[in-house]
């Protein structure tokens, strides 16, 4: 829930700059995919398995590495009121190297 609807949230910060889009989305649930592509990062989404991945956005990064550390960020914005309201479940979580066609 982010604002008044539900949506996936996607985001790419440079340099303390954040790039944010927020996608509308039918449930409080999704399945959550960040691929990438040489220079390009396919952020996507699904609401269940039997679903085709919905690219969500596609960041352009030529300042990272080939390389990179990976985790999950998951947090609740108050608007300074200090009213937490997040609930967070993961069914499960993989990293791995995949040859994923686009």
């Amino acid at each position: 829930y982010r604002g008044s609807k539900l949506q996936v949230e996607v985001k790419s910060t440079l340099s303390g700059k954040s790039d944010v889009s927020g996608i509308d989305w039918t449930t409080g649930d999704a399945e959550v995919r960040i691929s990438r592509k040489e220079n390009f990062f396919y952020m996507m989404a699904r609401n269940n398995s039997s679903e085709e991945w919905q690219i969500m956005e596609t960041y352009e990064r030529s300042d990272l590495p080939k390389q990179l550390q990976a985790g999950i960020i998951v947090y609740s914005y108050s608007y300074e009121k200090g009213v937490v309201d997040l609930t967070a479940r993961f069914d499960e979580i993989k990293f791995w190297k995949s040859e994923f066609d686009l």
